[in-house]
C-alpha cells in the first residue's frame, strides 16, 4: 500500500506559525495550516502569498553580473550591433526567447533568435552554431535557458570577437563560462533570495533590470506559460509571475496564445496552472519534439491573426501525432517489462528501441516519466539511431538520477540534468555496460522503501471544517503546482455506504461516504476496479481527497475528489471486514481458471503424485523472508482460512509495506513488491517478478492449472504448519459444494417473488435474503454459480447494472438438465477432483 505522509510534521513551532497566520491574517485555521505546510511561516510571507503582487519581485541587481549584462545590451542597442538570442527547444526556452526577443525588438535592437534542433544539434550551445552566428554578423549572443555549461562554446565565441551573456537556471558545475556576464540564480557566489526561477523567469529578471516592473507586464502571459511548463516551484517570485500571467491570459491573451486556447478547446477566462501544464504546454512542446521549435516561437511572437491560427492548428496536429507515438511506445515498454522483466530485481528500468520503430527521441522523456510513475522506479528510455542512442531519464522521490548517471558518465558522449530528470547521448555498444553498472549502483545505494509510492496530504480535516465557504477560501491559494500542491486531506476509517461505476468501461467510482455522522458525495477517477470489494463488504477505508464544489440541478454541494484509497487493516476486525467478499471474489477466480481457459485439462485433476515437488518452509521462515526484504515475496491464498492467516501477518507481525488484493494487483507499482493475493487469478499473476512464491499447505488442489505455469518449481515454497486443525479441504468443500436441492430451492424462491421484486443492491444482499427466506446456508460463490447455470440454461435473465443486480425468471422455460450447462460440467469436474484429493489424503 502507498505511504500516506503529511506534508509537514505538526511540531510546537509549526503550531505557533499556524496560530500567528490564523490570528494575523484572519483566515481559517485550515488555510493557515496549508500555508505553513508550504513553508509560509510568518505573517508577512502569508500576506504576500495570498495577495501576489509584482511589487513583491526581488531586486534583479541582486543577481550576479546583472549590471554587466544591462550595460552590454544597452551598448549593443545604441551601437546597432546585431544580437542573437540563443534559446532552447522546450516551452521554457521558447517562451524565454520570445519574451526577450519582443522586448529587445521593442527597444529598437537588431535582434534574431537561434533555437537548436533537438535531434540534429541537441541541447545547449554548440560550436557550429556559434560559427554560423558569427558569419551572420552577430556581435552579442544572449543565451536563455541554457549556456551555464557551455565552456568551450563561449570560449570560441570570444575568440571570434563576439560577447556572450549567459542567462540560465540550470545547475552550475564547478567552472563557469568566461562570458561577459553569467546570470544564474543557482550560482553559489550571490545573495539572491530565490533560487528556483525558470529560464523564462531569469530572462524576465533581465527585462526588469532594464525597464523596471512596468517592462514585464506585457509579457506576463508568456512568462507564466514557461514557468508552469518547466515544473519549478510555484512559490515566491514564480507564484507572482504565474498568478499575474494567468490573469493576463484570462483577460487579454496575445494572438498566439488565444489561437492556442482555441485549438485546445479552452475558453478564455477558465485558464489555470493545470490547464497550462496539461493542455497548452504540450502543444507548444510538440513543436520542438516533432519538428522545429521555431513554430512555437513564431506563434508567440506573430502579429498576424491568420498566421497564429495556422500555426496553432499545426501544433495541435503535431501534438496529436506525438500522443499517438507516445501511447504506442508506452504500450511496448509496459509489455516488455511485464513479459521479459523482473521487477523484484530491476530497481531501475532501462529500455532501448530503434527510432525508426517508434522510439522517437522527442517522446522518450515523456514516456520515461509515465513509466516511472506507473512502476514507481527510476526509468531510462533510449532512442537508437545508427551507432548512437539518445536517452532520457526520470526518477522517483529520494533517488538522485543525476548522481546515478554521474557514476557512469565515462560512457556518455553528452550528459546533463538534475535530481529528478536527466538526458544524455551514448554509443550504442555502451548500453549493456550502462545497464549493468546502473543496476549495481542502484542496489548498493537505494533503500528498498523508496520503491513504495508516497502520497502526501495536508493533515486530517474534521467534519465541522468541511463547508462551502472553506472551498471558496481554498481558492486563495491558487495557482497550484510544484511547491504549492492542491490541498488534499486525510480521512481515516471512512465508511463507504454506497458506490457505483461511471464513465467509459466503468473506470471511475461514484460513492457516498460517511465521516463521523455526516454523509458526503465522492468521486474517485480511475478507481472503478474497487467497486466489487466495496459493495460486498469491507467498506472501511483510508482516503486522501480534495474537497470541491459540485453543482447539479442548480444545487451546490460539497464533493470529495478521492485521489487515493486503501483498505484499513489495523486489527482482526478489519481483516474480517476485508474478507467478507471472499466467496464473491473466489467465484471470479474459479470462473477465470476453470471456465474460461482452454488449457483447463477438461476435468483431469492432478493426483498428489503428479504435483511438482515444491520446497517446504515453516511459518517462521516465511515470515523472516518478508521481514528481510520488501520486494520479491508473494503469498497466494485460496481459502478463507488461508486468507485470514496471511492478512493477519500484516496485523500481528507488523510487516510493513505489503500490498494485498483479490485476484491480481491492479497497480503497476505493486508488481514485484511483497504482497498477498487472495483468490488469485493465475493468468493475471505476474510470477516472473517474484523471487519467492508461497503457497499454503493443503490449498494446492484448489490450483488445478498451477503446474502449467513455467519456471515456478525453483521459486515456489509451501508453508507448512500454518493451519492447525488438519481438515481444511473438507471444510472448504462444504462451502463450495452445490447440490441439486440448492438449485431447486433457489429457483422456487425466485419464482415465488412478485414481479419487480427480484432486484438487490448486490449479490451479498441477495444471498442474505435467500438464507433468511429458505434456511439454505449458501455463500456468494454458490449463489453466483447457480445463477450462472440458470442463465446458461435459459431459466433466467440477469441484468447486472452499475448499482444493482436484477433477476427475471423466464416464463415457461424449456425443461433442461443441469448437466447441459458447460459451467456446471466444469464445476463438477473440478469439485470431484478436490474431493478425490481429500479421499486420498485420508
Amino acid at each position: 500500500m502507498p505511504l500516506y505522509l503529511p506534508l509537514a510534521d505538526e511540531t510546537p513551532e509549526w503550531q505557533r506559525s499556524v496560530d500567528i497566520i490564523h490570528n494575523g491574517l484572519g483566515v481559517s485555521r485550515v488555510v493557515a495550516r496549508l500555508l505553513v505546510n508550504r513553508g509560509i511561516t510568518d505573517l508577512q510571507q502569508a500576506v504576500s502569498f495570498i495577495n501576489p503582487s509584482l511589487e513583491g519581485l526581488h531586486d534583479p541587481f541582486l543577481l550576479p553580473d546583472m549590471e554587466k549584462a544591462v550595460e552590454r545590451i544597452r551598448k549593443a542597442i545604441d551601437g546597432g550591433q546585431r544580437i542573437a538570442i540563443y534559446g532552447d527547444y522546450d516551452v521554457d526556452g521558447i517562451t524565454a526567447a520570445s519574451v526577450l526577443y519582443l522586448f529587445l525588438k521593442g527597444k529598437g535592437a537588431d535582434v534574431e533568435v537561434y533555437i537548436p534542433h533537438r535531434y540534429l544539434e541537441g541541447y545547449g550551445m554548440n560550436c557550429q552554431a556559434v560559427e554560423q552566428l558569427h558569419a551572420r554578423g552577430i556581435r552579442l549572443i544572449i543565451t536563455v535557458d541554457c549556456g551555464i555549461t557551455a565552456i568551450d562554446e563561449v570560449e570560441l565565441a570570444t575568440q571570434l570577437g563576439m560577447d556572450v551573456i549567459v542567462t540560465d537556471h540550470h545547475r552550475c558545475s564547478g567552472q563557469l563560462p568566461r562570458a561577459c556576464a553569467v546570470i544564474n540564480p543557482s550560482r553559489s557566489d550571490h545573495s539572491y533570495p530565490f533560487c528556483s526561477l525558470a529560464g523564462v523567469g531569469v530572462a524576465a529578471k533581465l527585462i526588469q533590470a532594464m525597464e523596471g516592473i512596468e517592462g514585464l507586464e506585457k509579457y506576463l502571459d508568456l512568462i507564466a506559460l514557461g514557468t508552469v511548463a518547466d515544473v519549478v516551484p510555484l512559490l515566491d517570485e514564480n507564484r507572482i509571475l504565474v498568478a499575474k500571467g494567468i490573469e493576463r491570459i484570462n483577460a487579454s491573451p496575445r494572438l498566439g496564445v488565444e489561437a492556442l486556447l482555441k485549438v485546445a478547446g479552452l475558453a478564455q477566462g477558465t485558464i489555470d496552472a493545470y490547464r497550462i501544464a496539461f493542455m497548452l504546454a504540450p502543444r507548444l512542446n510538440a513543436a520542438g519534439r516533432m519538428s522545429t521549435a521555431y513554430l512555437g516561437f513564431s506563434l508567440l511572437t506573430t502579429q498576424d491573426e491568420r498566421e497564429a491560427a495556422s500555426i496553432a492548428r499545426q501544433l495541435n496536429e503535431e501534438n496529436a501525432k506525438r500522443q499517438q507515438i507516445e501511447n504506442n511506445l508506452l504500450k511496448e515498454c509496459i509489455d516488455r517489462l511485464i513479459k521479459d522483466g523482473d521487477l523484484s530485481a530491476e530497481w531501475i528500468i532501462v529500455l532501448e528501441g530503434e527510432e525508426e520503430k517508434g522510439w522517437h527521441p522527442g517522446v522518450v522523456g515523456i514516456a520515461a516519466s509515465k513509466i516511472s510513475e506507473h512502476f514507481y522506479r527510476p526509468c531510462i528510455l533510449i532512442s537508437l539511431q545508427g551507432d548512437k542512442g539518445v536517452g532520457s531519464a526520470r526518477s522517483i522521490e529520494g533517488f538522485n538520477i543525476y548522481n546515478a548517471l554521474k557514476q557512469v558518465d565515462d560512457l556518455f558522449i553528452r550528459f546533463g540534468g538534475h535530481e529528478m530528470a536527466a538526458g544524455f547521448s551514448i554509443p550504442r555498444e555502451a548500453i549493456p555496460e550502462l545497464k549493468r553498472r546502473l543496476l549495481s549502483y542502484v542496489h548498493r545505494s537505494m533503500d528498498e522503501s523508496l520503491l513504495i509510492p508516497r502520497n502526501y496530504h495536508d493533515g486530517v480535516l474534521m467534519p465541522q471544517d468541511i463547508t462551502l465557504s472553506l472551498v471558496q477560501e481554498l481558492r486563495l491559494l491558487e495557482p497550484f503546482g510544484i511547491g504549492n500542491p492542491p490541498p488534499r486531506f486525510l480521512f481515516s476509517n471512512v465508511q463507504v455506504e454506497n458506490c457505483w461505476t461511471v464513465g467509459n468501461d466503468g473506470r471511475h467510482l461514484k460513492m457516498s461516504v460517511s465521516t463521523g455522522q455526516r454523509l458526503w458525495d465522492a468521486i474517485g477517477f480511475g478507481l472503478g476496479d474497487k467497486k466489487d470489494y466495496l459493495l460486498v463488504g469491507g467498506k472501511k477505508v483510508d482516503i486522501i481527497a480534495a474537497i470541491e464544489e459540485n453543482e447539479w440541478g442548480g444545487v451546490k454541494k460539497i464533493q470529495f475528489n478521492v485521489k487515493s484509497m486503501q483498505a484499513v487493516l489495523n486489527d482482526e476486525d478489519d481483516v474480517e471486514a476485508f474478507l467478507e467478499p471472499f466467496y464473491f471474489k473466489f467465484f471470479d477466480a474459479f470462473l477465470q481458471e476453470i471456465m474460461y481457459n482452454s488449457d483447463c485439462i477438461n476435468g483431469k485433476q492432478l493426483s498428489k503424485a503428479e504435483w511438482p515437488t515444491f520446497q517446504q518452509m515453516s511459518c517462521d521462515e516465511a515470515i523472516a523472508c518478508f521481514k528481510a526484504s520488501k520486494v520479491g515475496n508473494l503469498i497466494l491464498a485460496s481459502t478463507l482460512e488461508g486468507a485470514r492467516w496471511a492478512l493477519n501477518l500484516i496485523v500481528e507481525e507488523r510487516i510493513p509495506h505489503m500490498a494485498f488484493a483479490y485476484g491480481y494487483f491492479h497497480e503497476m507499482w505493486e508488481t514485484g513488491m511483497n504482497g498477498i493475493l487472495i483468490a488469485p487469478v493465475l493468468d493475471r499473476v505476474l510470477f516472473r517478478h517474484y523471487r519467492k512464491i508461497f503457497l499454503l499447505e493443503d490449498e494446492l488442489p484448489l490450483y488445478p492449472r498451477l503446474y502449467l505455469v513455467e519456471g515456478l518449481r525453483e521459486r515456489v515454497h509451501v508453508i507448512k504448519g500454518w493451519n492447525s486443525h488438519g481438515i481444511l479441504l473438507k471444510d472448504v468443500l462444504k462451502r463450495l459444494d452445490v447440490e441439486r436441492a440448492h438449485f431447486v430451492a433457489l429457483y422456487k424462491w425466485l419464482r415465488s417473488r412478485r414481479p419487480g421484486q427480484n432486484i438487490w443492491p448486490g449479490v451479498s444482499r441477495m444471498a442474505r435474503q435467500f438464507r433468511e427466506a429458505t434456511g439454505q446456508d449458501i455463500n456468494e460463490f454458490q449463489l453466483r454459480l447457480m445463477l450462472g447455470v440458470f442463465k446458461e440454461l435459459g431459466f433466467i435473465r440477469i441484468d447486472g447494472q452499475q448499482t444493482c443486480i436484477k433477476v427475471e425468471c423466464i416464463q415457461n422455460p424449456r425443461s433442461r438438465e443441469l448437466a447441459e450447462s458447460v459451467l456446471y460440467q466444469k464445476y463438477m469436474a473440478w469439485i470431484e477432483g478436490v474431493q478425490s484429493h481429500c479421499e486420498k489424503e485420508e
